[in-house]
């Protein structure tokens, strides 16, 4: 029974460190295609354009330039992120814009990634802590209204 539970823990261990040779490394802190984001990202041309013609700005986010701008007014203190020595942030409009696309469209995180010249994990990262954020900003804000006596009105 010992040679059997021996040979069960030399195989785990083989396993495990197979695993590991396996891991990719890392060749660059951001990828080359990402550090041209300001040059060639769909936030800095696209989206900047699409201002121009509020009825493609609306078919490409479901949303108006209006609306945009103030839920950016109402989150977008909770979703800036600050600049470190290593790089700059994403700043909160771009996250935002991100967050809103990926509701509008549904696209994956790896398509998002690619048309805002972002990394897929820094996509989903966004999306999810952007998100988090504007449930925080609406509950409280409901239960100010609600503290108030402020009575909804539906739309």
């Amino acid at each position: 029974m010992a040679p059997a539970i021996n040979r069960r823990r030399i195989a785990a261990a083989l396993l495990l460190s197979r695993r590991r040779q396996r891991r990719i490394t890392r060749s660059w802190w951001v990828h080359p295609l990402n550090q041209r984001r300001a040059s060639h990202g769909a936030f800095y041309h696209l989206v900047a354009e699409l201002q121009l013609f509020p009825d493609r700005y609306h078919s490409y986010f479901r949303m108006s330039v209006a609306k945009m701008e103030e839920l950016l007014s109402i989150v977008g203190p909770e979703i800036q992120m600050c600049d470190t020595n290593y790089r700059d942030s994403i700043d909160a409009k771009q996250r935002l814009a991100v967050t809103i696309r990926f509701l509008a469209s549904g696209e994956s995180f790896r398509s998002l990634a690619f048309q805002y010249r972002l990394g897929r994990s820094t996509t989903a990262n966004i999306v999810h802590s952007t998100l988090r954020a504007i449930e925080k900003t609406m509950i409280i804000g409901f239960e100010d209204c609600i503290a108030r006596g402020i009575a909804l009105q539906p739309r």
